[in-house]
C-alpha cells in the first residue's frame, strides 16, 4: 500500500482548485471522458499564439497509481505516452496494455532498479547522479539496448526534492555523451509548486537557459510543465509537458 503525505495532498487539492477554472470535470476514480482532448486543446492554444507546430509539443500522461481501467479510458482517446513513477507499479501495466504505447518513468529513480527497467521505457527523465547514469549504461548494455535519458535538473530546494545543481550539469552531460549505452536526449526539472502557475515562469526560463547549452546532438527534449503550469512552460520552450491531475483526477490515497 502506498500512502503520500498530506503536504502532497494539499498540493493537489491547491491545483485542483486553479484548474476548476477551465471546466476540467475531476474525478476521483476514473478520468473524465473527455478530459484528455482538452489539455490537447489548450496545449495547441500557447502553440498557436507563438507560431508553433502544436505537434512538436508532447503530452505525457502521468498514469502513477491509476489502474488500467482508467489507463485505456485516455489511450481510447488517442494518447500514446504514459509516464510512471514507480517501477514494481509499472512494470505489470506495461505488460497488459497495448504495445504501441511510449512509456516514460519519471519518478526518483534508485541505482539498484536501473536493472529493471532499462529498455522498458522509451524515456527515463530522472537520470540526477553518475552513479545512476553508469548504472543504466551497465544495464542496458548487457540486453543490448541503448536507452533514452533526460537530465533531471533540480529547481526546488527542498531537501526532499532530487535532481542536479546547474553548475555540475555539465560534467554529467559531459559523462553521459561518453557512453556507448544511454542516449541524452535534453532535461527535466520540476519547479517547486504553487498555484499561481506565473510563479513558474523564472525557473522554465532558467531551464530554458541551461537546454541551450547543451550540445546540439542532446537539445531534442525539454520537459517542464504539468497540470497547474504546463501552458506557462510550453511559453518558455517545453516541447513535453507531464499532466496527470487534470486527465486523470486526484490521485486516491488509498490506492
Amino acid at each position: 500500500m502506498i500512502h503520500y503525505s498530506t503536504a502532497s495532498l494539499d498540493e493537489e487539492n491547491s491545483n485542483i482548485k486553479k484548474l476548476q477554472a477551465t471546466k476540467v470535470e475531476i474525478a476521483m476514480n476514473q478520468p473524465n471522458q473527455s478530459a484528455y482532448n482538452m489539455i490537447v486543446r489548450r496545449i495547441h492554444e500557447p502553440c498557436g499564439a507563438m507560431s508553433l507546430n502544436p505537434n512538436d509539443v508532447q503530452l505525457c500522461a502521468v498514469s502513477k497509481i491509476k489502474s488500467v481501467e482508467a489507463i485505456k479510458v485516455v489511450y481510447d482517446q488517442g494518447c500514446r505516452i504514459f509516464g510512471e513513477s514507480y517501477v514494481q507499479e509499472a512494470l505489470p501495466k506495461i505488460a497488459q496494455l497495448p504495445s504501441d504505447i511510449s512509456w516514460h518513468f519519471i519518478g526518483h529513480l534508485q541505482s539498484n532498479k536501473a536493472k529493471l527497467i532499462a529498455g522498458k521505457f522509451e524515456l527515463i527523465h530522472c537520470v540526477d547522479s553518475l552513479n545512476l547514469l553508469t548504472e543504466i549504461d551497465k544495464r542496458s548494455a548487457a540486453i543490448g539496448v541503448v536507452q533514452n535519458i533526460l537530465i533531471e535538473i533540480k529547481l526546488d530546494p527542498s531537501p526532499t526534492k532530487h535532481g542536479v545543481e546547474f553548475a555540475d550539469m555539465p560534467q554529467l552531460v559531459e559523462k553521459a555523451n561518453e557512453m556507448s549505452n544511454v542516449r541524452l536526449n535534453g532535461l527535466m526539472g520540476l519547479p517547486p509548486f504553487n498555484p499561481e502557475p506565473e510563479a513558474s515562469r523564472s525557473y522554465f526560463k532558467l531551464m530554458k537557459q541551461a537546454f541551450e547549452s547543451l550540445p546540439a546532438n542532446n537539445q531534442r527534449v525539454l520537459s517542464m510543465g504539468m497540470s497547474n503550469d504546463f501552458e506557462i512552460a510550453i511559453e518558455e520552450g517545453s516541447n513535453l509537458v507531464r499532466v496527470g491531475t487534470a486527465i486523470f483526477g486526484l490521485r486516491d490515497v488509498n490506492s
